[in-house]
């Protein structure tokens, strides 16, 4: 036969476990609202990374093309001076 004094050291164990499960449902709870709080969060992270590259991408073109001006305009300068006719010195012959 069960004793009052084991029934009520059931009922106290009983309601330690129906605490607990009460704190670890709110834990849950909690942990789920930071849970999408951080994926939202990753995903604006996302967004700025994919726009980050998209502006490196078009830093990148931007400096391409400034070196090929940059290339184009020294290959006009060489030719420029390769074309020009060498200064030569002027030779004055004094009559004695």
């Amino acid at each position: 036969m069960i004793s009052l004094e084991q029934v009520r050291a059931l009922e106290s164990r009983v309601e330690k476990a129906v605490a607990l499960i009460a704190s670890l449902r709110a834990e849950n709870a909690s942990m789920r609202s930071g849970i999408a709080i951080a994926e939202l969060r990753v995903s604006e992270l996302e967004g700025l990374v994919a726009d980050f590259q998209k502006d490196q991408a078009r830093i990148e073109e931007g400096i391409v093309e400034a070196l090929r001006k940059l290339d184009s305009f020294e290959d006009a300068v060489h030719e420029a001076v390769a074309l020009k006719p060498a200064a030569t010195p002027e030779v004055v012959i004094e009559a004695p």
